[in-house]
């Protein structure tokens, strides 16, 4: 269990980083620390407020855990083990991000941002959003992720690219400009990068706006 562990979903996200004296979780909303112990096929996690006792069911690969607890439908969730955030989503999506360390490139917060996924390693290429699947839908995926922000946000409202490292740019130029016939928001490529994030939960990635 030691490790990071990450549950994102749309706009929301919780991560669990289990120490051996102590569990370090943070959310959307919140970051806290508290003691923790396994019990059978439960953890119990004990914080300031509440002890919890939840169901705890590990995949066979010991990459992923599914908490669950009795009575509340809420308590359902899948978590992935993933060295970092932006490392969550190369893996649930499989696509490796290139890598830019510029200084002067700005960090963005993932939390205003409607994300793409542009997968090379299936062909035709693949392109997908935390909706759904293909590009034909993207215009009215990213008007349900509008739909659900208030509207003072949405002249700030960011789409994020992840695009394979493969992806020449051209070829992602093409995609884009498909997409923004739709007259959508402004296009940001996102990159890994060793350039240090002090944010507590890690939850800010390096862009760079698609032209």
């Amino acid at each position: 269990m030691l490790g990071k562990w990450y549950r994102i979903e749309r706009n929301s996200f919780m991560s669990f980083e289990f120490r051996k004296d102590s569990l370090i979780s943070n959310s959307s909303l919140y970051s806290e620390k508290a003691i923790w112990s396994i019990s059978g096929n439960q953890i119990i996690i004990n914080d300031p407020d509440q002890n919890n006792k939840l169901d705890l069911r590990i995949s066979e690969d010991k990459k992923s855990f599914t908490l669950q607890k009795k009575g509340d439908q809420d308590w359902n969730i899948m978590f992935k083990k993933a060295d970092s955030f932006i490392d969550y989503f190369q893996n649930t999506q499989g696509i490796h991000l290139p890598t830019k360390n510029d200084s002067t490139l700005s960090r963005t917060s993932w939390q205003k941002g409607f994300n793409i996924y542009l997968c090379k390693k299936k062909s035709p290429l693949n392109v997908s959003t935390d909706f759904s699947k293909g590009i034909a839908n993207i215009k009215s995926d990213f008007e349900k992720f509008r739909d659900n922000q208030p509207p003072e946000f949405y002249d700030d409202l960011k789409i994020f690219v992840f695009a394979d490292k493969d992806l020449l740019h051209n070829e992602m130029v093409n995609v884009i400009a498909e997409l923004n016939n739709g007259n959508l928001n402004p296009m940001f490529r996102v990159y890994k990068t060793k350039i240090p994030d002090y944010s507590k939960a890690g939850i800010y990635w390096i862009t760079e706006i698609i032209k």
